[in-house]
This record gives structure tokens, sequence and C-alpha cells, in this order.
């Protein structure tokens, strides 16, 4: 029998050298070749400091411009507006074939003739009334008849409606927001469009503090004992937030066009911007009972409307400026993001081991792009709601600049390792411009903190 000794003395030799292997420290970093590029990919907090400010604020145009004479269009204003009119069909056609006063566009004829169950025929009769006053009456007369006996049972007469006629050169159709805007003595109605100019007013307003994502390449070119230097290469991204809410004043531009009543009109019983037709409700009795003794009403609507003439309004302020006399109630806002690119030499110092400090310093190029938006709204006595602005516009500018940043590094391994670090940002400014105002936005200084993964190639 063969002695196993040898055999198990050599098994022996192999599982201490193997033991021996895992017990060992890792070999040392200087025996790696040397890596001389490195990635790093984080997150980072700038406190910002970007600073605009908004001049050429208070600018609201005007919303309409009336064309005095045309004698087709309406015209609107901020406190009133005066409609075109013209004659309808019915006050076109003013032939009289009866001769009775009852104008054939408003004769309309329905006839419900006798059966064989009544001898009675019903005749209903629309028709048109002139009256005084320019004004006429929509009519219903229903006559019934006995057409067996040939007698006039029942003829009853209903005023439907009562209008005011069309007249050459004004309109029945206009309304203004307040009695302040008219003169009875005169007959007179203003009626204006405003608009808000600049008075050199401006605001001012810093943007917060906000994250980003950084992504960095670094590639060292020379190393020596106790430190190494390299060039860097950087881009991130962060974003603009520049608001502010303010009331500022501005110049009230005021166009006013005085419009005057047609002879025999007045103001009364229409004013106010609630409807283009007024209309009045008349009760008429018609002279009899019912069972119960009660009279016998009905009830139809009178339009009230007056004449207003379009054919001499004349404009008495043109575009007439009052200095600071509007109050605007104003938002503005710079809202947006900006790419960085940076570029700058770096250098690497071991503190202790698996930790380094790394330092660079360079230039910085951002490519903005943001957002103008605008808010702006005046009140005045005589306008009812507000006369506003709404509205944003879009701009894209480089704007260069210089950072420095420091770190802190523990590597986990040879390739693989966590930063943290502070950054320091000074940029430079651009001009936003948007619907005339402007934006003059200084990104200011900003410095934040940084933190991220690392890894070496």
């Amino acid at each position: 029998m063969k002695s196993l000794l040898p055999r198990v003395a050599l098994t022996s030799l192999a599982l201490g050298v193997c033991a021996s292997g895992y017990a060992q420290d890792p070999v040392p970093i200087e025996f790696y070749r040397p890596l001389k590029n490195s990635v790093s990919i984080g997150v980072r907090r700038i406190g910002g400091d970007a600073k605009v400010k908004f001049s050429g604020i208070g600018r609201i145009p005007s919303v309409s411009n009336p064309d005095l004479l045309s004698t087709t269009n309406s015209r609107s204003y901020d406190n009133g507006i005066v409609y075109a009119d013209g004659p309808s069909a019915y006050e076109i056609n003013n032939t009289d074939t009866n001769n009775d006063g009852v104008l054939d566009a408003y004769r309309s004829v329905t006839t419900v003739p006798a059966t064989d169950s009544s001898d009675l025929e019903t005749v209903t009769t629309f028709s048109r009334l002139d009256i005084a006053g320019g004004r006429y009456r929509q009519m219903q007369n229903v006559t019934v008849r006995n057409v067996k006996t040939n007698t006039l049972v029942s003829s009853t007469d209903t005023i439907l409606a009562e209008y005011l006629n069309y007249s050459d050169g004004a309109t029945r159709y206009w309304a203004y927001n307040q009695p302040g805007q008219t003169n009875s003595t005169n007959g007179t109605v203003d009626m204006s469009i405003y608009s808000v100019a600049p008075s050199g007013s401006v605001a001012e307003a810093e943007s917060d503090g906000s994250a980003g994502v950084e992504l960095q390449f670094a590639h060292v070119i020379k190393r020596y004992k106790r430190f190494e230097w390299g060039i860097n290469f950087s881009a991130g991204a962060s974003e603009i937030n520049a608001k502010t809410r303010k009331r500022i004043g501005a110049n009230l531009v005021t166009t006013t066009d005085r419009y005057t009543l047609r002879t025999g009109s007045s103001f009364e019983n229409y004013a106010y911007f609630d409807s283009t037709v007024h209309n009045d409700t008349v009760t008429v009795d018609r002279g009899t009972v019912d069972a119960s003794g009660n009279p016998i009403t009905y009830d139809y609507f009178a339009e009230k409307n007056h004449l207003l003439r379009r054919d001499n309004a004349q404009r008495i302020l043109d575009g007439a400026i009052t200095p600071n006399g509007a109050n605007v109630d104003g938002y503005w806002q710079i809202k947006g993001a900006y790419y960085m690119l940076r570029l700058g030499p770096i250098v690497r110092v071991p503190i202790a081991k698996k930790w380094t400090v790394s330092a660079s310093a360079g230039g910085a190029l951002a490519f903005v792009g943001s957002r103008f938006l605008v808010d702006e709204y005046i009140e005045l006595p005589d306008v009812i709601g507000t006369i506003r602005f709404q509205g944003e516009g879009e701009e894209k500018a480089m704007v260069g600049g210089y950072y420095a940043d420091v770190n802190i590094e523990r590597w986990l391994t040879v390739r693989t390792g966590f930063f943290a670090g502070y950054s320091v940002e000074k940029m430079g400014n651009y001009t936003h411009e948007f619907a005339g105002r402007k934006a003059d936005v200084d990104l200011g200084t900003s410095g934040g903190f940084r933190l991220g993964i690392i890894t070496r190639f």
C-alpha cells in the first residue's frame, strides 16, 4: 500500500499558498498603469444671485381705434359702443296697397275657415302701424265672423311690440358705461379709448437658487510626486426664475369722441352698458272683465332706444397724455434655463490613503433660453372691468464668465469614487426684450455645493 503523505503534503502546500494570496493587501496602486482620464456626474445646488431689472413697463396698447368716417362699422370704446345701424326690410318697404295706414311689408293674414261643426271663421292679421315720435308698432287683429249669418262676432286688436324707426345718419343701438360721460344740457355723450405709456418706472427681481445636473471630464497631462495637473471640461444646467408683482405709475393716453343725440331723444332710460336694447313693459287694459270681475289686460314691450347721431361725431381728444395718470398693476417674470460649458486647468493632490483634493478654475460660456412673461392692467372709473395686456416672448443668448471649484474625493477602488465640493460662478448679463419692454438679466455670482460619483479610465 502506497503512502498518502506526499499527496497530503502537496495539497496542504497548495491551499496555504492560496490562503496567503487572499490574505494579502491589494496590489499597491503604483503597480497599476497610470489612469489619465476621469469622468464624473453629479448634482449641484447653486444659490442663485441672478438679478433682473424690468424697464419700459406700464405699456398697454389701445384695443381699438374707431373710424369716424365709416358708416358701416361698429365703433368700440373702453366705456361704450356705437353700433352700425340701417333700416330693416320692413322699414324699406313702405307700400300701403290698401291705403289704410298698414304697410304691405307687415301685412300678414291667417284664416281659419268655418267647418261642419262650427259656422265661425277666424281671420288673424299682422300689420305695422306708424305712430308719433318716429315709432311704429307691430299689431295683431283677430276677427271672428259667423259665415252662416254673415255677422261680425268679435274683432280684437293687440299691440305686440313697439319700435323706434331707423333714421339716416343715426343709430338706435349704442351704450355707455357711466352717467359722467353725458351732458344733458348739450345732449352729448363722450366715449373714450385708453392706452398706457411708460413713465420711467422700473421693477426688480432676483432669482432663487436652483438644482442642476453636471457632467465633468478631466485629462491628466502631467504627474508629479505629490500632485498631478491636467485639463478639465464640464457641462451643466441651471434654472432662472425671477419674478415680481408691483403697482407702478404710468402715463394715461386718452382718445375721446363726442356724439350728439338726435333732436327729440334723451338719455332717460338708456344709461349703462348692460344691453344694446332697452325695453319697457307696457300693460294695456282691454276694457273688459273676466268671470271673476277682474280687468282683462295684456303686456307688450316698447323699445326705449334713443337715436344717437353717428354722422357728426367729433374727436375732442386725440392721444391726450396725463402724466402718471394711471396706476398699473403689473406682474413680470423671467423664467428659463442656461446650459453652461466650462474649461480650465485642474490640479489633484493626494492628502491621505484613498483621499484626494482637486481644484479647477477657468472660463465659462452659458447658453441661455428664457421666457419674458408680462401681465399689466389698469382700472378706471368709467370702464367696466380692466384694460389689460398679457403676453410672453422668448429669447436666446450666450453669456460669458468664469468659474472656480474645489472638491474632496474618496476613492473606493482605483477607478471609482465619490466627490463633494463647492463651486463658484461669475457670469455676465444679457437683455431680453418683449413688446417694448426690457429685462436686463445679470446672471451675477452664484455659489453652491456639488456631489456625485467619479470614475477613472
